[in-house]
């Protein structure tokens, strides 16, 4: 982890001690790991004493993920398609802003041109290739890590305020930061290092309650999404005989099951259980 150093430890510190005013972004369509980096982040920056911390989102996020954000302030999470006008301006009015689990500004949709014109400090925080860090005044970017949730942590956790403590984190931060793991992991299916499950133990040891993370995950499904799910492998669900399997969801069938944001998550996983499947 080349990027999470002592020097960067401690700019990234006297950063977030000279901000009166922080924003934290990630990119557009924020799934698990995206939320569970943001709201960890808060939680973070608030008990650091910062006053002013707001999560702007292009858009909303899915359903069964409301109850990480349940701890936020009112008015502290805002919706850029929504209030395009307030969030240009706290954006722009920004000492500080956090860029988490993207590698560059375009991926943030609508919010891209407002973070390119604005003058405040920027910190990419993200696990994906070919990070753009020209337009970053502090980079941590790992791609050996299983998520932007765990890569958050293991820079929270070399703070002097954290100390390699687990449980000197907020109780709330140490929560999104293992539901974001677990969703980018698929369940500790895919991507998972050494580093994921020592984060997962260290947590679980901090107070995490991790049964009650998956109930929240897997266990509040729509009957819709269900149904979905098996009109998608009895009838959609094609086979090549070069071993790909692939679907196509259709506009008519999003109406017909009642589609949000988040209802297909994990879906294009489902055939790779297929032995002839590659």
């Amino acid at each position: 982890m080349q990027d999470i150093n002592i020097i960067n430890i401690q700019v990234l510190e006297a950063m977030i001690a000279e901000a009166r005013k922080v924003t934290i972004v990630t990119h557009q369509k924020p799934d698990g790991d995206a939320m569970g980096s943001c709201i960890a982040l808060y939680h973070f920056l608030k008990m650091c004493g910062k006053d002013s911390v707001r999560i702007i989102l292009n858009d909303r996020y899915p359903s069964y993920l409301d109850f990480l954000s349940s701890d936020i302030l009112n008015g502290d999470i805002i919706f850029f398609q929504e209030m395009k006008d307030t969030a240009e301006i706290l954006i722009h009015d920004s000492d500080l802003i956090f860029c988490l689990d993207f590698n560059a500004f375009h991926r943030t949709d609508k919010i891209e041109e407002a973070l390119s014109t604005s003058k405040a400090r920027k910190v990419l925080i993200d696990h994906h290739l070919n990070p753009d860090r020209n337009s970053f005044d502090l980079t941590f970017s790992e791609t050996e890590i299983s998520s932007a949730s765990e890569l958050l942590y293991q820079i929270l956790i070399r703070t002097a305020r954290i100390g390699m403590d687990a449980t000197l984190l907020p109780l709330q931060s140490s929560t999104a930061l293992m539901t974001g793991m677990t969703t980018d992991t698929n369940n500790f299916g895919n991507s998972v290092y050494p580093s994921t499950l020592m984060m997962a133990s260290e947590l679980i040891a901090a107070g995490v309650d991790r049964n009650m993370i998956l109930s929240k995950l897997y266990n509040r499904s729509k009957e819709s999404r269900l149904r979905l799910q098996g009109h998608i492998l009895l009838d959609l669900m094609k086979i090549t005989d070069d071993g790909v399997a692939y679907f196509i969801l259709d506009k008519k069938t999003q109406e017909e099951y009642n589609v949000e944001e988040g209802d297909t998550e994990g879906f294009v996983n489902i055939p790779l259980s297929i032995e002839k499947v590659l």
